[in-house]
């Protein structure tokens, strides 16, 4: 099992004022380093550009969210890094309207490694068999509530691979909401919850970097 990159995120929704967010502010607040990267969408004005620190963490402002995205090598230290930073930010905006918390979780298999396919023949499936030439994707949302959150789980199946996407959410009322709720160790905990899902119902289990 792999990650898919680009899908481990903490998202916060809310509204944000993307005048405030620039270079600058995100250079001496949030990254505290000035040797950003800026990265600015191609043909699309309508964006907002997406800023990266030095140590590879991914800052994206819009008006209704505002995502951090963690890259390789997804390790304990970067995650807690973006839930400083993401603390950091709603306790200096603390004015700005925000609604919920989300932590993403993305991961992909191929279907040779899957020992549970039969999770997707589904029980009308055999009613499809005369009537169309290929089921291309089957998909299985579930929600669960674990303590404080609901978790939005997702099975994919298309053609050779299967798709996980985990999204924890946490409705919050105001930024002092979200600060209590963000501590160190938020992002770690949840995806050890995702490694327990998919370890102890799929027997499934993230490949070594040098697989």
């Amino acid at each position: 099992m792999k990650i898919i990159p680009g899908s481990w995120s903490l998202v916060l929704a809310g509204k944000w004022n993307r005048h405030i967010l620039t270079p600058k502010w995100v250079s001496d607040n949030l990254f505290e380093d000035e040797n950003i990267g800026v990265e600015f969408p191609i043909n699309r004005p309508d964006l907002a550009p997406r800023y990266r620190s030095p140590d590879n963490i991914v800052f994206a402002p819009a008006v209704h969210r505002v995502q951090f995205f963690a890259q390789e090598p997804y390790d304990d230290d970067m995650l807690r890094r973006i839930a400083v930073m993401t603390r950091k930010l709603v306790t200096t905006l603390a004015y700005t309207p925000l609604s919920a918390i989300g932590v993403n979780y993305g991961f992909e298999e191929t279907t040779s490694n899957f020992q549970a396919l039969e999770i997707f023949r589904l029980s009308d499936s055999d009613q499809f068999a005369d009537r169309v030439k290929n089921i291309k994707a089957t998909e299985i949302k579930r929600q669960f509530e674990i303590d404080d959150k609901l978790l939005n789980f997702t099975i994919n199946f298309q053609d050779e691979n299967i798709y996980f996407d985990f999204n924890f959410h946490y409705d919050v009322a105001d930024t002092k909401n979200a600060a209590e709720l963000i501590n160190d160790d938020l992002l770690i905990t949840n995806r050890d919850i995702s490694f327990e899902i998919l370890n102890g119902v799929y027997d499934l289990e993230l490949e070594n970097e040098e697989d």
